[in-house]
């Protein structure tokens, strides 16, 4: 892999957490600068951990290396001494080969929540009573119950997690052809006034949803929530024409430059770019099967 030293540090806001309370993460990436860097969703879910969100921070080019920073938010689902273990970072490269880069582990010190205070004056010293006291009994009743309501509501949000991982995107109810409705949408885009209006990520943005949207409609291919790096895998093992791919792959890349790295696209990019997606759709559309008919028997004169 060109472009000098790769790596990933992984700095937490703090080490000492609560049970299911989201803590911040910055990660900070020194990849090549034409590639990009991305967090697999089978490395989103472990025993003692669930990563809630991956967001893309500032970027920067520093010695012909892109610095590339992230906020992950994660979600402590054990107790105790525990460690997010090392992740596994996808890295692609133009071309479309992709590398591993593995972040260090990080340790924590999680912690149930603190016990509410008793309300009312401190107990005194009283002769001996039976075991259970009454006045205290339905504090402690009360705090037991949110402890369990928040066992509960782990348990709930793993399991809402795992069901929506596994939904196809939602797509508005459209029941034209793929293709009539990606060009619409990129005339559309064209005619909207983004580009001059010097609103370039936006259009890139909104580009790039076209081509994914197209993708899910055409191939059912889940593109609108897979990352670069898992969209380029599935492109790979569908059977989808090497040169229809190769140019996804192209577009795609080109939209996380300028989403990612800060790159600032000129009017030929976009006119390329437009023009590319364009060819893609019209060379990768549905076209209608027409079946040669053949004359009967009967047709035949003698």
């Amino acid at each position: 892999m060109k472009g000098g030293v790769t790596s990933v540090e992984m700095q937490p806001q703090k080490t000492e957490v609560t049970l299911a309370s989201p803590v911040k993460i910055k990660v900070t990436a020194r990849i090549p600068k034409d590639h990009s860097l991305s967090l697999p969703a089978e490395q989103r879910e472990m025993p003692d951990f669930a990563v809630t969100e991956v967001a893309a921070g500032a970027s920067r080019i520093q010695n012909e290396q892109a610095i590339q920073e992230f906020d992950l938010t994660v979600l402590p689902l054990g107790l105790d001494d525990v460690t997010l273990p090392a992740l596994k970072w996808e890295l692609a490269a133009p071309d479309g080969s992709t590398a591993t880069l593995t972040s260090p582990p990080v340790k924590f010190k999680v912690s149930a929540a603190a016990a509410p205070a008793m309300p009312g004056p401190e107990p005194q010293l009283r002769a001996i009573r039976p075991p259970w006291s009454a006045g205290a009994g339905p504090n402690w009743l009360v705090w037991t119950g949110l402890v369990l309501l928040a066992a509960l509501a782990v348990w709930a949000w793993r399991r809402l997690r795992k069901k929506s991982s596994s939904r196809c995107s939602a797509l508005s109810l459209d029941l034209r052809p793929a293709d009539e409705i990606a060009l619409e949408k990129l005339s559309e885009l064209l005619a909207s006034g983004l580009w001059e209006k010097g609103q370039l990520k936006p259009f890139f943005n909104q580009l790039a949803d076209i081509l994914r949207e197209y993708l899910e409609r055409r191939f059912g291919i889940p593109a609108l929530r897979l990352t670069t790096a898992d969209l380029l895998r599935h492109l790979r093992q569908a059977e989808i024409d090497p040169a229809a791919c190769a140019a996804i792959k192209q577009i795609v890349q080109e939209c996380d430059l300028v989403k990612f790295a800060k790159v600032l696209p000129g009017d030929a990019d976009k006119d390329d770019a437009c023009e590319s997606l364009r060819e893609l759709v019209d060379k990768t559309r549905l076209r209608p099967v027409v079946q040669e008919v053949r004359p009967g028997p009967g047709s035949m004169k003698g």
